[in-house]
C-alpha cells in the first residue's frame, strides 16, 4: 500500500467483518492511518513500533491475546464478527510498519503466556508499498459461551502467572471481581447447540438391463470360434488339373531353398543358425478342448461382476453432500445413510480409457492352437545392466465413503470437521447407484449423524431420483468389441 500521502481525511473503521484477509486488512490499516487515537477500543488495539525481537514486546502481543480472549461473546460480537484485533506498525497520519518476523518466532514466546490450551490466534501480513516493512494485524478468535476464563501462563513484564487479564476500551488490564464472576459464568453455560443439518444425494440412481445372450453367451461363442478355428483342418482334394499348376505357383513364391536362405541370414545377423524358430505345439487337441471348456465354465461363474463393472464406466457417479447450517462446529463428524428398496451400489470407473478386456478382471482364454515362438536365452534382455527396479508403494489414500450391499445398501462417510455453515461434499467419481427395471421413481433413505463432544445422535431423511431407464447390451458388446470383424 502507499503511504507517501496519507490521507489527512477521517476514514471509519468497518466493523463489519473481520480483517481475515489481506484486502480488508489493508483497508483497515488504511482507516486507521487516517483517524486518531480514538479509534481504540474493546475490540482494538493499536500499536505504532513494537521491536519484536524483544521479548517484553512480544508479550504486549500476548497480553492483548489473553484480554481479547476474555471478553463476554455477546460483547465481542458487536465488532469484526467477534474477532479482537491489534495492529501493529501504524499511527495516525504514519504507516512505519515493522521489519519481518517469522510468525514461528512470535508464537514460540506467545505460546509461553497462552499455553497449549490457550486462545486460537493468527497474523495478517500488510505488505508496504517502497518498504521492507510490513505492518502485522494480530487477530484473536471471537470468544464463546462455555469457554473457562484463560489464564496468563507466565510471568512477564506487566504480567503475572495465573492472573486473568480482560480487554476494555482502549486498555488490557487485570479482570476485576464482577469482570471475573462474568467470565466463570460464561464457562458455565451450557446451552443446547441450534443444530440443523442437511444431508442429500446429487446424482440419481438408475435402472440397469443387460441381455446375457447377446452379451457374455456371444462374447463366449465368438471367442470359442476363433480358438476351434485355430485347430488344424483337414486339407481339401485338389481339384482335378489344377495340382501342378498350385505346385508351381507356391514353389515360385516360397522356394525350395528358403531355409537355408533364413538360416544364412541369421548366422550373418550373429544371432546364430538354430537359435530363433517355433516349437511345435506341446497340447493334444483334446487337452485343447478342455482347456476351452474350463475357461467357459470361468467367465459364466464370474460374469456376475462384469455387469456392474461395466455399469460402471458407463454411468455417472454420485456425491454425498453434508451441509452444516449453524454456527456449530463439529469435530469428528460421521454419516450413515441407509437407502431402501432394490438398489444397490458399484464403483465408479473412468471410462475416458481405451476399453481392454483385462478391465473385466475375466478370465483370459487359452492360447490359440499352434506351435509358439522360441525365443533364445539372453541375460542382457532379462537383466539389462544399467535396469533399475521401480519400487512399488502401497497407496496410503483412504476413501472417507464405503459402502455395503445386502438387498438395498448401507453408507458410511467420513466427513471429519464440519465447520458453521459449511457444506461437505464426497467426490463423484467413487459410488453410482443402480437399480432394476422395476424400481420405483423414487429411492427413499434415512440418515443418522454423530460427532465428537456431542452425544445426540441427528437424524432425517432423504431421496434419490430415479434416472431414466438404461439399456448396457449394446455398450457391452463395444465394450467386448463383440460387433467388429473378427
Amino acid at each position: 500500500m502507499d503511504t507517501t500521502d496519507p490521507s489527512p481525511r477521517s476514514r471509519e473503521v468497518d466493523l463489519t467483518r473481520a480483517p481475515l484477509g489481506v484486502k480488508a486488512a489493508s483497508a483497515l490499516v488504511a482507516a486507521i492511518a487516517a483517524s486518531d487515537d480514538r479509534v481504540e477500543r474493546y475490540y482494538l488495539e493499536v500499536k505504532s513500533d513494537l521491536n519484536l525481537s524483544q521479548k517484553n514486546d512480544v508479550a504486549k502481543i500476548a497480553k492483548f491475546i489473553l484480554g481479547s480472549a476474555n471478553r463476554l461473546p455477546s460483547v465481542a460480537s458487536a465488532a469484526f464478527e467477534g474477532y479482537g484485533v491489534m495492529v501493529i506498525g501504524v499511527a495516525p497520519g504514519e504507516v512505519r510498519g515493522v521489519p519481518p518476523v517469522e510468525v514461528l518466532e512470535l508464537d514460540k514466546v506467545i505460546g509461553q503466556y497462552l499455553g497449549v490450551t490457550g486462545p486460537r490466534w493468527d497474523v495478517v501480513r500488510v505488505p508496504i508499498t517502497g518498504s521492507t516493512n510490513e505492518v502485522l494485524v494480530v487477530v484473536v478468535d471471537p470468544p464463546e459461551d462455555g469457554q473457562d476464563p484463560f489464564l496468563c501462563r507466565k510471568e512477564g513484564e506487566n504480567l503475572y502467572n495465573g492472573r486473568v487479564y480482560v480487554r476494555a476500551d482502549g486498555e488490557t488490564r487485570e479482570a476485576k471481581a464482577e469482570e471475573l464472576d462474568l467470565l466463570l459464568k460464561r464457562g458455565k453455560y451450557q446451552a443446547a447447540p441450534d443444530v440443523s443439518f442437511e444431508v442429500d444425494v446429487a446424482g440419481m440412481a438408475y435402472p440397469v438391463s443387460l441381455d446375457d445372450a447377446r452379451t457374455a453367451d456371444a462374447y463366449i461363442a465368438q471367442t470359442k470360434q476363433r480358438l476351434l478355428a485355430a485347430l488344424p483342418q483337414q486339407e481339401p482334394e485338389p481339384e482335378e488339373g489344377r495340382s501342378d499348376v498350385f505346385d508351381a505357383a507356391r514353389a515360385s513364391i516360397v522356394g525350395p531353398n528358403m531355409a537355408a536362405m533364413m538360416q544364412e541370414i541369421m548366422k550373418g545377423s550373429g544371432l546364430g543358425g538354430g537359435v530363433f524358430g517355433f516349437d511345435p505345439e506341446s497340447r493334444t487337441e483334446e487337452q485343447y478342448r478342455a482347456s476351452i471348456a474350463r475357461w467357459e465354465e470361468r467367465v459364466r461363474e464370474e460374469w456376475r461382476e462384469a455387469p456392474d463393472k461395466l455399469a460402471g464406466y458407463a454411468l455417472d457417479g454420485v456425491s454425498i453432500r453434508v451441509s452444516n447450517a449453524t454456527k456449530v462446529f463439529f469435530h469428528d463428524v460421521e454419516v450413515k445413510i441407509h437407502l431402501e428398496g432394490a438398489v444397490r451400489g458399484i464403483v465408479w470407473r473412468d471410462g475416458s480409457n481405451s476399453y481392454r478386456e483385462l478391465d473385466l478382471d475375466l478370465p483370459s482364454p487359452p492360447r490359440s492352437w499352434g506351435p509358439t515362438p522360441r525365443v533364445p536365452f539372453n541375460p542382457g534382455l532379462i537383466n539389462p545392466p544399467h535396469y533399475i527396479p521401480t519400487p512399488n508403494f502401497p497407496s496410503t489414500y483412504r476413501s472417507p465413503l464405503d459402502w455395503n450391499n445386502g438387498g438395498s445398501v448401507d453408507l458410511t462417510l467420513d466427513v471429519g470437521d464440519l465447520r458453521p455453515r459449511q457444506t461437505f461434499s464426497s467426490d463423484d467419481d467413487e459410488l453410482i447407484l443402480v437399480l432394476p427395471l422395476t424400481a420405483d421413481a423414487e429411492v427413499h433413505g434415512t440418515w443418522e449423524i454423530t460427532a465428537r463432544d456431542h452425544n445426540e445422535i441427528y437424524t432425517g431423511e432423504l431421496t434419490v431420483l430415479v434416472g431414466p431407464p438404461l439399456e448396457l447390451t449394446d455398450a457391452v458388446r463395444e465394450f467386448l468389441k463383440l460387433d467388429r470383424p473378427a
